[in-house]
């Protein structure tokens, strides 16, 4: 069961996994499930676009090693 800061925000949710469950022709529950479920996807779709956007700013710049090295001696 989920936590809500507010009577509000309680009701808030509500509605909108009501308003779900009626496009879908489900339950309410099972509305406020698929609710969890996509706002799962949409943190994890927007993590990786940080990512990608970091990745994409700092690219790895990295030294070519050869054989004979002294790979303790590198600053």
């Amino acid at each position: 069961m989920a936590r809500y800061a507010t009577e509000a925000d309680r009701l808030r949710a509500h509605n909108q996994a009501f308003k779900l469950a009626m496009e879908l022709g489900c339950t309410p529950k099972d509305a406020e499930v698929e609710l969890r479920r996509r706002a799962g996807l949409a943190s994890i779709e927007e993590k990786r676009r940080r990512m990608a956007a970091m990745q994409a700013r700092s690219p790895r710049v990295q030294s070519p090693i050869v054989a004979d090295d002294r790979w303790m001696m590198r600053d």
